[in-house]
């Protein structure tokens, strides 16, 4: 991870902004799971899936890519 702050801070600080915000609508849900209905409990997690998902296919893979040669970080 340091490496990766090194050499592209931008990619690494969308990487972990999405990290803080999948962890404090986590938290958020575990926070009100008692008072939640059913049904908007399973929307909230789906919304959870869903931002996971998208990070996975995105943010992780790109960082991948860059990790393994596969794209060239452009400077600004």
């Amino acid at each position: 991870d340091a490496m990766l702050q090194v050499v592209c801070p931008d990619t690494m600080g969308v990487h972990v902004q999405a990290h803080t915000e999948m962890t404090e609508t986590t938290k958020n849900l575990l926070g009100q799971a008692d008072s939640l209905s059913g049904h908007l409990f399973v929307t909230k997690v789906q919304e959870i899936r869903t931002m996971l998902h998208h990070h996975v296919a995105t943010l992780d893979h790109e960082l991948a890519g860059i990790v393994n040669g596969e794209y060239r970080v452009v400077q600004e």
